[in-house]
């Protein structure tokens, strides 16, 4: 006979789930007749199953969360499920028990409604629970193109390995902080769109006019222009691309199993991206989470544009002069064309990237 739930008696089976060691199959906690269960990822987050047909959410969070597979509970046959994994924070322990209590009550399992139904109906919570636990993809796209700028900056010091910590040192847009990429008197704005376009919005004027930063004033700003959209073919991702920046700050010799102390640094860092949204991106318990799946492929060669050039013609500080205006408070969408002028955007992003960190660095340019 099939046991009578109730929230509390759900709550104390969840935490009474043995985590599996590594990939190891799951032990699931079936609440009803291998239709419904609820397990625990190596890291201890709740993961709830929800056997058969591919479900469909309304919800963009709800369905960037959802995994549909097959997957092997003990030595039990490997069954077609619906998969969604809630964080891992204690109390969404809590939250899960009252996920299933609450599609309990909406009649799984009873013979009168459809899975999809009953599912339709606590989406809601779903989502509530899942709202403030993943980076929001806007934020995501940020990050991608700040870390492909970053990992120019640092096949910039290839020839100079024991530089990479003061490259990291120049990548602020994990602090919130007036520029994405400061150095010294030269700055790195990085814009990204889902548009075909350089299309982009000046959040403060500071973000398209030199600043003091750093006790120095900058005397050259440039915008770095990216274009990524959504693909099912060939791209990146996000954690591909952390990966990719941990290569380059591994260090030989050091077990490859083992953080390097400047591959910790970077990923601590990173953690920090995004926090003022509400949650956060853990490389090492996040990457293979399906809401970082998404693969993202260019909508156009990165751009990367001379800010002082007068050419560009974006609303600044001197335009506003006589007006009741607030300058401070100024924000506006702008599109930048293909080309501003002969020589902008400048002809090799990638070269310019790695040339500018170069000279703050002191090191040689070698002329193309």
């Amino acid at each position: 006979m099939a046991p009578t739930w109730t929230f509390e008696s759900l709550r104390q089976g969840l935490a009474g789930i043995r985590r599996p060691v590594g990939e190891a199959a799951r032990e699931v906690l079936w609440i009803h007749e291998k239709q419904f269960g609820i397990a625990s990822t190596s890291g201890g987050a709740m993961e709830i199953f929800i056997a058969g047909a591919k479900l469909k959410p309304r919800s963009s969070i709800v369905r960037s969360h959802l995994q549909h597979d097959r997957w092997q509970a003990g030595a039990e046959a490997p069954f077609e499920a619906n998969r969604v994994v809630l964080p891992e924070e204690p109390h969404f322990t809590s939250v899960a028990a009252l996920i299933a209590t609450e599609m309990l009550r909406a009649g799984f399992g009873g013979g009168i409604r459809d899975h999809h139904d009953v599912f339709a109906e606590v989406e809601p919570l779903v989502e509530l629970a899942l709202g403030r636990s993943s980076l929001p993809e806007a934020v995501v796209l940020g990050l991608v193109g700040e870390l492909i700028c970053l990992e120019q900056l640092l096949l910039g010091v290839a020839d100079a390995p024991g530089l990479r910590s003061s490259v990291l040192d120049t990548w602020r847009g994990h602090q919130h902080a007036a520029r994405d990429f400061s150095l010294g008197d030269a700055a790195i704005e990085v814009k990204t769109t889902t548009d075909a376009s350089s299309t982009h919005t000046a959040h403060s004027l500071n973000q398209i006019e030199p600043v003091a930063t750093d006790g120095r004033f900058e005397q050259q700003l440039y915008l770095l222009s990216v274009g990524l959209q959504r693909s099912d073919q060939g791209g990146v991702t996000l954690p591909d691309t952390v990966d990719r920046i941990l290569f380059l700050l591994s260090d030989s010799g050091i077990d490859a199993s083992k953080r390097s102390p400047l591959q910790s640094r970077f990923l601590h860092d990173l953690e920090q991206y995004g926090t003022h949204s509400g949650a956060s991106y853990v490389h090492d318990e996040m990457s293979g989470l399906k809401v970082y799946q998404t693969v993202y492929t260019p909508t156009f060669v990165p751009r990367m544009y001379d800010l002082c050039d007068q050419s560009v013609a974006l609303l600044r500080r001197q335009d506003l002069e006589g007006m009741f205006v607030l300058p401070d408070r100024i924000q506006y969408g702008f599109t930048l064309p293909d080309r501003v002028s002969p020589a902008n955007p400048l002809p090799t992003w990638q070269t310019e990237v790695r040339t500018a960190i170069r000279r703050r660095l002191g090191l040689a340019v070698t002329p193309c």
